[in-house]
């Protein structure tokens, strides 16, 4: 399913291109950027914490609805609050430029769907339905995308962005008629922890900024150049499909067996969670081996000749997050928070920095600030495991805060 998407994806790159032009692919990569940041962000930390509640109430053999219902009403709550600050900025600023106003609208509706579609995407990968989830996300959403691009071909770039926009409205309507406990009642009764919540919020979009951002840095200075570098970055997305599979599918597993597994049972189960990540973008990177520079340049022409070193970069920096990608799950759903937090943090820095210090917006420099604040973000998240990583239970099911409490007196 996920090598169907990765298919796709590069499909849809190739089909921009050729019936869009460069300007269109950078444009339409933004727009991507922006809704993958969303994606990640765009739950605001609901769904992540909403995973140990789901997680308990299986334990106790309830029916999830109503807490997956809890969970979605508040995130409804507050993008539209969300929806309706933008709104009031898009009308402001359609009297100094329509079409600035136009593009921030396109974005608001790509990145609202994709936001409040992750939510529901967990759920149902929650409740078991794992592979109609990810046949939606993998090759509905890229499937519809494609589609769009032809349909908008010669129809200028506008139309294009609409087109990927109601790709993913389409996209987020089928997760949320599919998503458990749709037609139930929220229980209001359950208690959310909001510092908790916040807390994997700014996390998450710190990572995202981090992985997705540097294509707005490279944008700021020449579409075309966004352009090359999304070509890029699209590869890179496509090797980082089979993490995100095995990072989302066992987030479930992760919600309970970090209730009483061990460090050195939950590390190996890490290290294999971790190999199976690495596969699809360590084939990847090969096959761009193998193919070399000078073929690539051949392939794709001049226009596009000076993608194979970032798109191998990227690769590179794919494959490094890959081997520790379970782990910041494994943070956000173990009490861990804090720590989760403290990487994602380290990671935007050291990009900034990065970015700052090579003071080039090309596609390469964009490509080494991503690859270098990657390996600082897996490293973070060892050390984070190996310091702070204990079970939440004693083997005994008594819970480790109380024993220590009572240790105290």
């Amino acid at each position: 399913m996920r090598v169907a998407g990765a298919l796709l994806i590069l499909c849809l790159v190739a089909i921009v291109a050729l019936h869009h032009g460069k300007v269109a692919v950078g444009l339409n990569g933004i727009l991507w950027s922006a809704a993958v940041i969303a994606r990640t962000a765009g739950t605001f930390g609901l769904d992540l914490i909403s995973l140990r509640a789901i997680a308990t109430v299986q334990e106790q053999g309830r029916d999830i609805g109503p807490i997956a219902a809890r969970y979605r009403s508040v995130l409804f709550r507050i993008w539209a609050v969300c929806i309706s600050v933008v709104l009031l900025i898009c009308f402001v600023i359609a009297f100094w430029s329509s079409e600035v106003a136009t593009v921030l609208l396109i974005c608001l509706i790509a990145c609202a769907a994709s936001g409040m579609q992750r939510l529901w995407y967990v759920h149902m990968i929650a409740s078991g339905r794992i592979h109609l989830a990810q046949s939606i996300e993998s090759v509905g959403l890229p499937l519809l995308a494609i589609v769009g691009a032809l349909l908008t071909s010669g129809a200028g770039v506008a139309a294009l962005l609409i087109s990927q926009a109601v790709a993913y409205l389409i996209t987020g309507i089928a997760f949320w008629l599919l998503s458990p406990g749709r037609g139930a009642v929220p229980a209001k009764d359950h208690r959310i922890i909001w510092r908790a919540v916040s807390t994997n919020f700014f996390a998450s979009a710190f990572t995202a900024i981090a992985v997705r951002a540097p294509i707005f840095f490279v944008g700021a200075t020449s579409a075309a150049s966004a352009g090359a570098y999304e070509i890029a970055q699209r590869v890179q997305s496509a090797g980082s499909l089979g993490v995100t599979a095995v990072s989302t599918s066992v987030l479930p597993v992760l919600a309970r067996t970090a209730k009483s597994a061990r460090r050195r049972t939950m590390g190996l189960q890490l290290a294999g969670m971790g190999v199976l990540a690495c596969l699809m973008p360590a084939t990847l990177l090969m096959g761009l081996l193998l193919i070399g520079e000078d073929r690539a340049r051949g392939i794709l022409g001049d226009e596009y000749g000076d993608v194979w070193l970032p798109t191998t970069i990227l690769m590179v920096a794919a494959l490094v997050n890959a081997s520790t990608s379970c782990i910041s799950n494994l943070l956000a759903v173990s009490s861990l928070e804090s720590s989760f937090l403290a990487t994602s943090a380290l990671q935007l820095c050291v990009l900034l920095a990065t970015l700052a210090w090579l003071q080039d917006a090309s596609p390469l420099s964009a490509s080494i600030a991503v690859l270098v604040s990657e390996a600082v973000r897996s490293l973070g998240l060892v050390v984070a495991f190996i310091v702070k990583y204990q079970p939440l239970e004693s083997p005994h099911g008594i819970s480790n805060e109380k024993m220590s409490m009572n240790e105290l007196d």
